[in-house]
């Protein structure tokens, strides 16, 4: 997987975190947050469903996107 800002490679980054996909992945960033007045501070992609941070009001993309989330105490494949 290549890290990407603005279209500019970054650097590599190699690992296995599941048993999930393994593969390359393309789309844009979103960084998402638990749905709700509770989800408010949940940003670790656990509880679902998800909404965007910068417009919980508006549904999720339908491009291909990409989660921003914090690494949570749930394993990768409920992420």
């Amino acid at each position: 997987m290549k890290l990407f800002t603005a279209g500019v490679d970054m650097y590599p980054v190699s690992g296995k975190y599941g048993e999930g996909y393994i593969g390359s992945a393309r789309g844009v960033a979103v960084h998402v947050r638990a749905k709700g007045p509770e989800g408010a501070q949940d940003h670790t992609g656990c509880t679902w469903p998800l909404v965007s941070v910068a417009a919980p009001n508006q549904p999720l993309p339908t491009e291909p996107w990409i989660a921003v989330i914090r690494r949570g105490s749930c394993n990768f494949e409920i992420k």
